[in-house]
């Protein structure tokens, strides 16, 4: 049998969506029949409720000591910050297949399958592992490749959600120049400034949503969505929702002008320090066209269509395969 052994690290500089590319992969694993343990490196919020059949562990130290001689065929790792020695150490040792997600390759490591799933404009040197690279890779909950209803059918207009912990506070900036559409603020798990966001949004008479067990019913609801760039633009593409992206670091730039050149998205400027009334000029015009709001959202639709944890589970089983026959 084929089991597998999913790792991340999650807290409120890194973030916790990316938690739910795993949630999507464990999905995809379930339905071959495989079996998944997932180990958080992290302090665990009260809000990740959806996260309560993962472990978590509060250093790589206990991490490595509690994994430490497991068997698993497969490991899939997904960190965003450089491994310490007793990360690299359970790298090598853990798992006959080695699975490394990231949007930002960086430094090669000794694995055997790199899932890039994003647009990248960077040339991706010195890595031997096998490669699945673009959207059609993006691991998403299986519902979305379910079509969505109409952007013109939908019951409200904005949506605000810029990431689990908006570092900058971008969302204080922006949230009062959607007071004029109706509007929802979504307050991620690592919003340190959540009571003021729930106060201008009180001011404004905008709905908030605290810590949602995820944003699909949010973005199918919605017929525009101002994001940060990040993992809720993907999302946004495949719910067919049209997207304003307010940026928070470089790579989220490039992903927004991507997703800008592919159709389903329009980049405003860095969230921080965008001038608020540009966000509420064009999210007018947005939706008083129609025909516009109908071509981003097949734009979206044709570049994420919501089945990439099926391609990467089968494309790792395969590699799991192959390597036990060559044994």
């Amino acid at each position: 049998m084929i089991s597998v052994i999913q790792l991340a690290e999650a807290d409120d500089q890194i973030g916790f969506g990316h938690l739910r590319e795993l949630h999507a992969l464990q999905q995809s694993f379930r339905k071959e029949q495989a079996p998944v343990s997932t180990f958080v490196l992290g302090a665990r919020t009260s809000a990740e409720q959806s996260w309560a059949n993962a472990q978590w562990v509060d250093s790589s130290e206990t991490l490595s000591r509690l994994l430490s001689g497991t068997r698993a065929t497969v490991s899939i790792w997904s960190f965003r910050r450089r491994l310490d020695s007793h990360l690299e150490k359970l790298l090598t040792d853990l798992g006959e297949v080695r699975v490394w997600i990231t949007d930002q390759p960086d430094e090669p490591l000794a694995v055997d399958v790199l899932v890039v799933p994003v647009i990248t404009r960077n040339t991706i040197a010195g890595w031997q592992a096998k490669m699945l690279q673009g959207l059609e890779y993006f691991p998403l909950d299986a519902s979305y490749s379910n079509d969505p209803v109409g952007v013109g059918e939908r019951p409200h207009e904005v949506l605000l959600s810029l990431g689990g912990s908006d570092p900058s506070k971008a969302t204080l900036r922006l949230l009062p120049d959607v007071a004029g559409f109706d509007s929802t603020v979504v307050i991620g798990p690592g919003f340190v400034h959540a009571d003021e966001v729930k106060s201008i949004a009180a001011r404004f008479g905008i709905r908030h949503i605290d810590t949602p067990n995820g944003l699909q019913e949010l973005l199918r609801t919605h017929r525009i969505v101002v994001t940060a760039g990040g993992n809720t633009l993907i999302e946004a593409a495949a719910s067919g929702t049209p997207a304003l992206v307010a940026w928070e670091d470089p790579h989220e730039r490039d992903q927004g002008e991507a997703f800008e050149r592919l159709g389903a998205a329009m980049v405003l400027g860095q969230g921080n320090l965008l001038d608020p009334t540009l966000l509420n000029q064009r999210a007018r015009a947005l939706l008083d066209d129609p025909a516009l709001l109908t071509a981003m959202m097949t734009a979206g639709r044709r570049a994420v269509d919501g089945r990439g944890a099926d391609r990467i589970v089968e494309a790792v089983l395969r590699q799991a395969r192959h390597q036990q026959h060559a044994c």
